[in-house]
């Protein structure tokens, strides 16, 4: 995240100066100027505006605070309309904690969580891409053959965390994997079918790797093929970890995405 204070109605940053300024970047991790100044005093009535991006720059003005009291411990107003606390923290120098704003803290873990599902997206189009690049040169069950080679070994650098649940705690596993998965399973909408001692069930009802090539437009046959493709890391996972594993990857007509089961591995 980047922060660049700003004048309320302008649009050129310019550095604020003021301990709560400098509360704020230093509540937002950005690294302060390294340099001395005298400290400004803060009162009531105080007003700042500041741009904040996290990739593309901008200098526009997205948040807004409104200092209502200061005492010598604590900063209170508002940030957007909302509850904004700043306290003196202890320790060697002069720092400030920020309570974040609820909607603030919302929001920002709503944007997190569409980045991460973005970049999942990307890897989507990633295998889409050398998917077609390799079956133009080889053929497409070459390239599907070559590609599944590279994911599964993909899996297998990763199972070796699961490996203390083998051969058959699936209760261990079902909680350890589903933590492990992206968003800690939210981006992929985990069912837990089945999960006792003769094994795990596991069904996904939503894919960000499927939505990427359904909006690519893939017919539901070339669609198949690389949820194929992408499945196999499972198989590396599970496998590699000491289970046997027999799921199946989505196929035209069914709902949501991959049905994992996961069997007691030789003891």
């Amino acid at each position: 995240m980047r922060v660049a204070p700003a004048c309320q109605g302008s649009s050129t940053p310019f550095v604020v100066p003021g301990a709560l300024a400098a509360a704020f970047a230093l509540a937002a991790a950005v690294p302060a100027i390294a340099q001395r100044a005298e400290e400004p005093a803060v009162k009531a009535g105080d007003a700042w505006s500041f741009a904040v991006y996290y990739s593309v720059p901008t200098s526009e003005p997205s948040r807004h605070w409104a200092v209502t009291s200061v005492t010598p411990t604590m900063i209170t107003g508002t940030e957007n309309g909302e509850p904004l606390t700043l306290t003196l923290g202890a320790g060697a120098g002069r720092h400030y904690h920020m309570s974040l704003p609820r909607k603030r803290a919302m929001d920002e873990a709503a944007d997190l969580r569409q980045q991460l599902k973005n970049a999942i997206k990307s890897r989507a189009m990633v295998y889409l891409a050398f998917y077609d690049e390799l079956a133009a040169e080889v053929g497409a069950a070459k390239a599907e053959e070559i590609l599944k080679r590279a994911i599964y070994k993909r899996g297998c650098a990763v199972g070796g965390q699961f490996k203390r649940f083998a051969p058959g705690d699936f209760t261990g596993l079902r909680d350890a994997f589903i933590d492990f998965v992206p968003d800690h399973g939210g981006l992929f909408r985990p069912d837990v079918r089945r999960c006792d001692a003769g094994g795990l069930d596991i069904k996904f009802h939503a894919c960000p790797l499927k939505e990427a090539w359904q909006e690519a437009g893939v017919s539901d046959a070339k669609l198949e093929t690389m949820c194929r493709v992408a499945g196999i890391v499972d198989n590396g996972t599970f496998e590699s970890a000491g289970f046997v594993f027999a799921g199946t990857t989505w196929k035209p007509g069914e709902d949501g995405c991959c049905h994992l089961r996961v069997r007691p591995g030789p003891a």
